[in-house]
């Protein structure tokens, strides 16, 4: 079997298209979930220790807990 160089050409942009769109569609979950960390984050920090201490967390377990919220939703939306 031979190929041209058309071929190789239109066989080497297709897959530099689908490396591209891979690599962007990570970079835009990255972003994703840093931004829910952070959102995470700012909105517990908010609470009080009373309303803290009543959904189970301490101040020094906010960064956990958002991080963990946001591979749970990260998961959730890849469904």
């Amino acid at each position: 079997m031979t190929y041209s160089a058309e071929t190789y050409f239109t066989t080497f942009k297709l897959a530099s298209a689908v490396d591209l769109r891979t690599a962007v569609t990570a970079r835009l979950a990255r972003i994703a979930y840093r931004y829910r960390v952070r959102r995470t984050t700012r909105i517990l920090s908010a609470l009080s220790e009373m309303t803290l201490h009543d959904i189970g967390l301490d101040r020094d377990q906010i960064a956990w807990a958002a991080r963990h919220a946001a591979k749970v939703a990260e998961h959730r939306i890849a469904r």
